[in-house]
């Protein structure tokens, strides 16, 4: 099996894998707070090529191989909802929220009220715990009714008091932001290369903006999606025909033996 077989068939992978991320790209298109990732590539092992001049080694290549997808952080658009529970992160930093038992980080500040034994708890629209500075549970009081002549509470009412909800909202930050993992929908991961999140309150942080009553939309550019897909698609094909290309040839050789 010659080189160019090798090359043609890494590159199919190469480019299917691209396929594969620009359509996730395409899908989340609509997701609140999703963040663009791209493919990186990287050339497969090179071996020596046996000349009869030892002193100028030739090195050739086996091809390509989609190694890992980057992370893109671009600011989304933001959207004016007028709902009281929607937040935006104007600048570097997540959310992070509890998803089974996991803690896990995203960008998509569309949250609700989960209630759990007449307990109210600040939740993603999935159902995920949204979580504070801390890393605890943001859990919601209920309104309470006071007497209009004295302003002393007497009781509370059924709905939840949504008051300073803004203000414990945990915001998050990573040495390395570009090293998440994304998962599912528009939350990420911590690893190794990210390293530790770390809570900007706690750290004093405050070079950003959070606002309410907006979401950030996706960052995904139709244009430039419909852009590499088409790239890729060509790509594709061209290894395709290398693999045809290389298999004649094989058979030519083997006839002439």
């Amino acid at each position: 099996m010659n080189i160019g077989f090798f090359s043609g068939a890494s590159g199919l992978m190469a480019y299917q894998a691209e396929m594969d991320t620009v359509a996730h790209n395409m899908a989340n298109v609509s997701t609140v707070g999703f963040k663009t990732v791209r493919s990186q590539f990287e050339d497969l092992i090179y071996t020596k090529m046996a000349l009869h001049d030892e002193e100028n080694i030739r090195l050739t290549g086996h091809g390509v191989k989609a190694d890992r997808r980057q992370l893109l952080m671009d600011q989304g658009n933001l959207n004016q909802t007028n709902r009281e529970l929607d937040f935006t992160i104007v600048g570097d930093g997540f959310f992070a929220i509890e998803r089974d038992g996991q803690t896990q980080y995203t960008r998509n500040g569309n949250f609700g009220i989960s209630v759990e034994n007449d307990a109210g708890y600040l939740v993603t629209w999935d159902g995920a715990y949204v979580l504070d500075g801390a890393g605890k549970r943001i859990n919601l009081p209920l309104e309470t009714v006071k007497d209009q002549t004295t302003g002393e509470a007497t009781g509370t009412t059924q709905n939840y008091d949504l008051k300073g909800v803004k203000d414990r909202l945990g915001i998050y930050r990573f040495p390395n932001q570009l090293g998440l993992e994304p998962t599912q929908g528009s939350s990420f991961l911590a690893t190794a290369e990210s390293g530790a999140a770390y809570s900007t309150q706690a750290a004093g942080v405050k070079d950003y903006d959070l606002l309410s009553n907006t979401l950030e939309q996706s960052a995904v550019n139709v244009s430039d999606e419909m852009t590499n897909i088409i790239k890729a698609q060509r790509g594709y094909q061209f290894s395709a025909r290398l693999v045809q290309t290389a298999d004649e040839l094989e058979e030519i050789l083997n006839n002439l033996r």
